[in-house]
């Protein structure tokens, strides 16, 4: 702003009001008389109320000038709050790269609040390694081509910016360069994770030994891991942007029972197994759906299952062969006990015949009669070692006798027939503790069962485990305390778990995995030992029945057995 010799100059609005004022002045000035005493009264009464009035103007015209002046500083208080604390730089540099002005972001960012860096090159701010990214972006604003440009700074901390510029005139010609300064750190970290995770997602996509696909609404090929290219024989560049059915069968649309065209309409997952010479494959759809809920896309993975294929061909020839000699070992079995049992029975009645004619042969003679010598053999023979061998005889015929009934009931296992159904295993345990009503009010015994689910299996198959998990529970009963049974289920999945606990004697921990073994009888103290065919029997049974069963024990203080059923 200029001085002149009135004083200091005046903006060009308050110039013209002044010019204006002076200019009436003087008008008025001429109409007054020479002689200025001379005013009538009413001259100078006239000139008196312009002069108050004129005063009055003056005064209103101040106030609404200071309300004006009050205004305008609180917008300018606003405008460079805005431009100071604006989230971004603001800078103004000269044609050289000078830098002219710069708000408080600006200085923030380049580490120069508490210096000014005005008149500084902003180059000094730019790393070296990235100061051909500033000179090209420089030339091209020139040219009025400029977009905005990504290169590294240097402030208090090197930082990612986003440069964009304008160019602009001063008010003396020379031009301005505006560029506003983008701290992009954090989203540049951002875009590298998503790179990293692009890249991890590749190499997860590629390493798949499968061909995966992605394909579009219309069964275009959009995506495809390395896999492709070793199943087709060609690059998965030649192969996007074709129908998966010009692919894989090289038809010109879907063959029938295509699994791609069955997820459109069923929107669930559809499978489908393709022999292509020597080597079979099995083919997976998803669906995608859209927002809408409709088909949009699918996930088309193609997997090869010869191998696949022939273990499970040998696995059901190897089953097909044990079913065959399973049959073969029941038939030889049961052969074998009968035509054993046929000699048994020889042997045990000849030996009774012997009895009794040692009986009728030592009331004939009377040892009186004969020498000393030969009674005391004949003594010895008749008295002892006859009987005595005949006793022996006897015995292994019935231990024999024993096992081929255990023999043949493995056998008939086997071979009963099994009706599936669902089974009602309270009934069955009410059945099963009628029949067993005389153990329990001889022994006291109690036993406890809550509501048991039902299962699918053969109801004689059910009675008959827990009959003998029932028996066992009485006769390994611990004599010194009242037998308590607990018999409880559990649903897990697709299947019932019944259990079956009591307080008896339990098993020693080396005995426990013997107990399925045939003809196993541990040696329990007070308890006399059976044919060991139980518990190896219900298991085989509990097979049948597409079950299994195990125990856990403590010697001491009881069992308890686990048998797992459908349900």
């Amino acid at each position: 702003m200029e001085n002149n010799e009135r004083g200091p100059a005046l903006p060009a609005t308050a110039r013209a009001l002044r010019s204006r004022a002076e200019t009436q002045f003087l008008e008025k000035e001429a109409e007054l008389p020479e002689n200025r005493h001379a005013l009538t009264h009413d001259q100078a009464k006239k000139l008196m109320h312009e002069l108050r009035v004129h005063q009055i103007e003056l005064e209103l015209q101040n106030e609404e000038l200071i309300t004006a002046q009050a205004q305008l500083q609180a917008a300018q208080a606003r405008y460079f709050d805005l431009y100071d604390q604006a989230p971004v730089g603001y800078l103004t540099l000269d044609a050289n790269g000078i830098i002219l002005t710069a708000n408080f972001t600006a200085a923030k960012l380049f580490g120069a609040e508490s210096r000014p860096f005005a008149g500084e090159p902003l180059t000094k701010f730019i790393l070296p390694e990235d100061q051909d990214i500033f000179y090209l972006h420089r030339r091209q604003l020139e040219k009025n081509a400029a977009k905005d440009c990504e290169l590294r700074m240097v402030g208090a901390a090197p930082f990612w910016a986003r440069l964009s510029s304008s160019m602009g005139p001063r008010a003396e010609g020379a031009p301005l360069w505006r560029i506003t300064v983008s701290d992009i750190s954090e989203a540049k970290k951002a875009q590298a994770a998503v790179k990293q995770t692009a890249r991890d997602w590749q190499k997860t996509f590629d390493a798949l030994s499968d061909v995966v696909w992605l394909l579009d609404a219309d069964s275009v090929l959009t995506r495809a891991n390395k896999a492709t290219e070793k199943v087709f024989g060609r690059p998965v560049n030649e192969l996007l942007g074709l129908h998966c059915y010009e692919i894989v069968h090289g038809t010109e649309c879907h063959i029938d029972g295509c699994p791609l065209q069955r997820a459109k309409i069923s929107m669930r997952r559809e499978t489908m197994e393709l022999k292509a010479g020597e080597k079979t494959f099995e083919v997976i759809v998803d669906p995608i759906a859209g927002k809408d809920g409709r088909f949009s896309g699918a996930v088309h993975v193609i997997s090869d299952i010869t191998e696949r294929k022939k273990i499970e061909a040998e696995k059901e020839r190897l089953i097909e062969r044990l079913s065959e000699v399973k049959k073969e070992m029941d038939s030889f079995l049961y052969i074998t006990t009968h035509d054993l049992r046929t000699p048994l029975v020889n042997i045990q009645g000849f030996s009774e015949n012997i009895a009794k004619d040692i009986r009728e042969l030592q009331e004939m003679i009377d040892p009186g009669a004969l020498p000393e010598e030969k009674r005391n053999v004949f003594g010895e023979i008749s008295g002892d070692r006859l009987p005595a061998a005949l006793k022996f005889i006897q015995e292994s015929v019935g231990r024999i006798d024993e096992v081929i009934t255990a023999m043949l009931k493995l056998s008939r296992a086997g071979k009963v027939e099994l009706h599936i159904g669902t089974v009602d295993v309270n009934a069955a345990l009410k059945e099963i503790m009628d029949n067993m009503r005389f153990q329990f009010e001889e022994t006291g015994a109690m036993l406890k069962a809550g509501a048991l689910p039902s299962c699918t299996a053969d109801a004689d198959s059910v009675n008959h485990i827990f009959s003998n998990l029932l028996s066992n529970a009485f006769k390994y009963r611990d004599k010194n305390r009242k037998l308590e049974i607990t018999v409880s289920a559990e649903i897990k999945g697709n299947t019932v778990v019944y259990s079956v606990a009591d307080n008896g004697l339990g098993m020693k921990a080396a005995d426990l995995p013997k107990i399925w073994q045939l003809f196993f009888c541990g040696d329990v103290p007070g308890v006399k030992k059976g044919e060991g065919i139980g518990l190896p029997l219900v298991r085989r049974i509990v097979d049948r029945n597409s079950g299994r069963i195990w125990a856990e024990s403590k010697e001491g203080e009881g069992s308890v057995f686990f048998v797992e059923l459908p349900r």
